[in-house]
């Protein structure tokens, strides 16, 4: 009975949606019958409108009555329709013509100035103007993305690609990625906004939200930069920007007429390749208030994009109310190209319900700017064919069909079990080099496995080493689970080392979620904690060139830590462990792969410091850090949220304390360090990030060499990390234990600053970095040194130049050293 009075209430609900909206439907084409994809469809006087999808068909749901449909896309001329609604839908087509200026009463003469630039420099003047009108509002966005791949290679780096055949074909031709949401945008300038998402479809998952965002996708050409979210760091310099005249040339195309308002058409073009400006394009500018109409404009490689080949904008404004225009669609189309896998996406932005008058203080409280409803992702078919201001094409219905079929599939035990086979395969690279993985997806569980390139060491403590690392991980609504065992045996000093770390988050409410882990056994350690020096990067040291520079003991410990988010932007960690350290000696080795009878093996401790090798010893040490960052923005998913930082800089106070005579510990000191740390792009002028921290002892009566203070240096080719380490100085030769110490690190990148000038190096997308690095101990003890190097070569090395000045040798030094960077590292990405 239940079931039928549901079925009776759910009829009576479709009949009553029938007779207040009906469907005004049909398809907007060009003059030779060709659909136009994504223009926009609205009722004259409102916002309310729609947006034709990639076949050119739309979709309008009104009430009865009579409207004055407009129908209008960017470089065609506007049409109006006058249509009736009555009790059934109906068809209204429309034909568009591509847009006809005229030059009206303005008479160029040969070698004078074009019109454009008198036009632009009226846009220009009244651009703060129209950036400031309109200072906050609420709308309703609804956001399509897809993007599909075009080819794609067999392998990278030796990998073989193996896609699911369900989603991508042999061809390497398949939508990767397919999402739909309708979000309340809340924004008020120059810096708040909210993201409210009432509901979101991502084909193949009905878990997933998709990752489309209105703040991503707003484009604001009245602004001076103009900043498209992961294509460019330096942003892109609107048309109508302070010096738009610096970086662009324009023509004047004509004047044409809508609504009674007379609206020119110019032509953009930059003034010199690889600046950050757009490649081309137009723009169309209304007479008298010279407001922006609408703007159709493109980027290229010349624009110094990094991963993404070609771009196009195209953006319709409409008026909002009170004399106001806002946009009514933003629509972006890139393709790009990352290791042969070749793609194109497709976002698409529309704009209606434009509220100027909503109070918006109490939607701005607190941090979260982004929060998705628990049922966003559970609504009706139904439901999204009624919110929906496009039809679903042809191909987007089969992705969703086809995808909504395969997550079925994957709810059947013998197809998961037939995915993870294949993917699970042991192959020889995985074995030889880069490791694997074995997934139980019914069990929610990966175990992982490292290559032999990566267990395989050698050192002159222990000679050939076997370090075997696995994980095993679990997920789950409530929390991960993480299980690292280590194995490590070394064939010279035939000595077994076993450790096990167990670490899991608890708590149902996420926001108070705790992190814990426990960890114990008996395990070779670096004698500074930090690890700076890379066990493979050592091996080669060592039997190439005989300098043994890692420096080990062996530590037997028990460890417990715990952390957790106390409030918005601050986290506490807290750590307790007991260890007992035993120093190492070298074994009597000499075997090295290239002989240098003029080398000797170094011992096992820092011969550089006077003390020699620290005494067997036992510590019981504690240690919080508190960590703040001010401003932090957070994202609510449901059961989860995302700290997304702010642009404000990151605070850090760490506190040890070593425990003597409690359980049997020797060691007896107390130490503090405060940090900051920051990345900021200065758009044009590239991203400077830097790292400053000071600290000392404040007890130092019983502090072995593991607890000193340690300087991160290095003294290989290879660079050590970036930011947070010293590319010339010693490993040891500085460390101390003297109550006051302070270390800073700046990096600029330029991000194609300078170096857009250089005609090769800006067809290759190359960037300028530099910066320095220094140590501050006393007036005997202090490192200062500065570099300059080339980034983003093959969007993945960087090559840099370092001189360093060590006061306590009184010696300067200089070489190269080579890292990572672009797509490995997120630096020098343009």
């Amino acid at each position: 009975m239940s079931r039928l009075f549901s079925i009776v209430v759910l009829l009576f609900c479709l009949m009553v949606g029938a007779l207040q909206a009906q469907q005004l439907q049909g398809r907007v084409m060009d003059a030779d019958g060709k659909p136009l994809p994504y223009a926009s469809v609205y009722i004259k006087g409102s916002t309310r409108g729609t947006t034709a999808n990639a076949d050119g068909k739309y979709t309008l749901a009104l009430a009865a009555g009579k409207y004055t449909v407009v129908c209008a896309f960017v470089g065609y001329t506007k049409r109006e329709a006058l249509v009736e609604i009555k009790s059934e839908g109906q068809t209204l087509d429309f034909e568009l013509t591509v847009l006809q200026t005229q030059l009206s009463n303005v008479v160029v003469k040969v070698g004078a100035e074009d019109p454009a630039y008198a036009i632009i420099r009226k846009a220009i003047k009244n651009r703060k103007t129209h950036l400031a009108e309109l200072k906050q509002w609420q709308v309703m966005v609804y956001m399509k993305g897809m993007i599909r791949t075009i080819s794609m290679p067999k392998s990278i780096f030796g990998i073989k690609m193996d896609p699911n055949r369900d989603v991508v074909d042999s061809s390497g031709k398949g939508i990767i990625y397919f999402s739909e949401s309708l979000t309340r945008y809340s924004r008020q300038l120059p810096n708040k906004y909210k993201e409210e998402v009432i509901s979101a479809k991502l084909s193949g998952s009905s878990q997933g939200f998709g990752f489309n965002s209105p703040k991503d996708l707003e484009v604001n050409l009245y602004e001076n930069n103009i900043a498209l979210q992961g294509l460019s760091s330096r942003g892109f310099m609107s048309p109508i920007s302070e010096n738009a005249l610096y970086f662009y040339k324009y023509k004047y195309e004509g004047t044409f007429y809508e609504d009674g308002l007379e609206i020119s058409r110019i032509k953009v073009m930059p003034r010199r390749k690889y600046e950050p400006c757009f490649s081309g394009g137009y723009i169309t500018i209304i007479e008298g208030s010279f407001r922006i109409h609408s703007a159709q404009l493109y980027l290229t490689k010349e624009s110094q994009l990094q991963l993404v080949d070609s771009l196009e904008l195209r953006q319709q404004m409409l008026p909002v109310g009170k004399g106001l225009w806002a946009p009514q669609q933003n629509h972006i189309v890139a393709s790009f190209n990352v290791f042969g896998i070749r793609a194109v996406a497709n976002f698409e932005a529309q704009y209606s319900d434009y509220d100027l008058d909503k109070p918006l203080d109490a939607v701005f409280k607190g941090n979260v700017v982004k929060v998705i409803d628990t049922a966003a992702n559970k609504k009706t078919l139904a439901y999204w064919d009624s919110i929906r201001p496009m039809p679903l094409t042809a191909e987007e219905q089969m992705d969703y069909l086809r995808k909504d079929t395969l997550e079925r599939k994957f709810k059947d035990p013998k197809y998961t079990d037939s995915l993870n086979k294949r993917s699970n395969k042991i192959t020889a690279m995985k074995v030889l080099v880069r490791g694997g993985s074995v997934e139980r997806t019914k069990k929610r569980m990966v175990y992982s496995y490292p290559g032999l390139l990566q267990s395989v060491q050698y050192n002159t403590v222990e000679g050939w080493v076997a370090n075997f690392a696995p994980q095993i991980r679990r997920w789950g609504d409530t929390g991960s689970f993480r299980i690292e065992p280590v194995l490590r045996y070394g064939f010279g000093n035939k000595r077994l080392n076993a450790a096990l770390t167990v670490a899991k988050n608890f708590g149902q409410n996420y926001r108070k979620r705790w992190g814990l882990s426990v960890s114990g056994g008996r395990m070779v350690m670096q004698i500074n904690p930090s690890a700076p020096i890379e066990p493979l990067v050592n091996s080669i040291a060592t039997l190439l060139y005989k300098r043994n520079f890692m420096k080990i003991y062996e530590n037997t410990f028990v460890k417990a830590s715990a952390g957790r988010t106390l409030l918005n932007g601050l986290r506490l960690n807290g750590t307790i462990k007991y260890e007992d350290r035993r120093p190492l000696d070298n074994t009597d080795t000499t075997y090295t792969w290239v002989k240098w009878n003029s080398r000797r093996f170094t011992s096992n401790y820092p011969e550089e410091l006077p003390a020699g090798n620290f005494i067997r010893h036992q510590a019981l040490i504690t240690s919080a850090t508190l960590t703040w960052q001010p401003g932090a923005k957070f994202m609510d998913y449901p059961n989860r949220r995302y700290n997304i930082g702010s642009d404000a800089p990151v605070f850090s106070l760490n506190l040890v304390k070593a425990w003597k005579n409690v359980l049997g510990s020797d060691a007896n000191f107390s130490k503090w360090r405060v940090s900051m740390s920051d990345d900021f792009n200065m758009k044009l002028g590239g991203v400077v990030a830097y790292n400053a921290a000071v600290g000392g002892f404040i007890n130092n009566s019983g502090v072995q060499l593991p607890d000193w203070q340690h300087f991160n240096g290095n003294q290989t080719l290879a660079a050590s990390p970036y930011v947070n380490s010293y590319q010339l100085a010693p490993y040891y030769a500085n460390s101390t234990k003297d109550r006051f110490f302070a270390t800073g690190h700046l990096e600029w990148h330029l991000n194609g600053l300078l170096t857009n000038k250089i005609p090769l190096i800006r067809r290759w997308n190359w960037g300028l970095v530099t910066g320095s690095n220094a140590f501050f101990v006393d007036a005997d003890r202090h490192y200062i040194e500065g570099f300059v190097g080339i980034e983003n070569i093959f969007k993945s090395l960087r090559i840099d130049w370092v001189t360093g000045y060590d006061a306590q040798t009184n010696r300067t030094r200089s070489r190269i050293v080579i890292g990572l960077s672009g797509l490995f590292t997120g630096q020098g990405v343009q």
